[in-house]
């Protein structure tokens, strides 16, 4: 299941737990990507803590291909991955090397807090 909404913080937060399939993800995307109401300087929050991942090494491409596509309306794109086991330690690993701009920032964090604190490091320049 894939859940999200913008918190007070201005964070776009993602959780995703339990089995999700590379067409869950694509889906979520499609969806993203209508949203019209999300600040230009994007800071996203994927919990992944109750996340298991049934996808390939060749579906981290493809997801972020289609995530670079649905976020390049934005000025910036700050993503926090929050993980737990290393089978999506090591997909989010890959995905946040698989990035097609600078504009883009993808970072892996174990805690919450490590990973809210990095989002709002800066966030108001």
């Amino acid at each position: 299941m894939i859940t999200f909404y913008l918190n007070d913080a201005n964070i776009f937060y993602v959780r995703i737990s339990d089995k999700i399939s590379i067409g869950d993800i694509k889906d979520y995307l499609a969806e993203f990507k209508l949203i019209d109401y999300l600040p230009q300087k994007l800071i996203l929050l994927y919990d992944l803590l109750d996340a298991e991942l049934d996808i390939s090494l060749d579906d981290i491409n493809t997801i972020s291909r289609i995530a670079d596509e649905v976020t390049e309306k934005y000025l910036s794109v700050k993503t926090a991955f929050l993980v737990g086991n290393p089978n999506v330690t090591a997909y989010s690993f890959l995905f946040s090397e698989l990035k097609d701009s600078k504009v883009k920032i993808r970072k892996i964090f174990s805690t919450l807090d490590a990973a809210t604190s990095w989002l709002l490091e800066d966030s108001s320049k």
